[in-house]
């Protein structure tokens, strides 16, 4: 049963790697977008939430699997004071894994909100831009039609 759980446990810390590994290429292409427009940013944001869904959703199952282990020890099957220890390890590693993803996630959302904030005021600016051309187009239009009729 212990080798079970030290196998889940393993397979846990590979999904936090692989969680990791993926929101660190996130943060490159967040960092190198001047704003959410940009599209290294755009094309990079749905893989990533795809990849980071499947990793959770793989780690829930693992953590089910560990409780169903877990719930199989009996006392015959208790693990020694030296796999306790590897366990104790395994699952430090694990807590290890997940402060370092939460400050990557924290990093990237700060970025993502910077570069929102950007692609704001960008499409802002074009907006005015917009509204500015179309009211100079309708001030210099010719007059046609019926106050064209009168001047004449």
């Amino acid at each position: 049963m212990h080798m079970d759980v030290q196998a889940l446990l393993k397979s846990k810390n590979r999904c936090l790697h692989q969680l990791i590994s993926v929101t660190e290429e996130a943060l490159r292409a967040a960092s190198g977008a001047g704003s959410i427009l940009d599209s290294r940013l755009s094309d990079a944001l749905p893989n990533f939430d795809r990849t980071r869904n499947a990793i959770f959703n793989a780690i829930e199952l693992v953590d089910r699997e560990i409780s169903q282990a877990i719930s199989k020890i009996t006392p015959h099957t208790q693990p020694s004071q030296h796999q306790r220890q590897e366990l104790k390890n395994m699952m430090e590693e694990q807590r290890t894994l997940i402060e370092s993803l939460q400050s990557l996630d924290s990093r990237l959302f700060d970025i993502l909100g910077e570069t929102m904030r950007a692609g704001q005021k960008e499409l802002t600016q074009h907006l005015k831009q917009r509204d500015q051309l179309n009211r100079f187009k309708s001030q210099s239009t010719p007059e046609t039609g019926e106050g064209l009729d009168q001047k004449l």
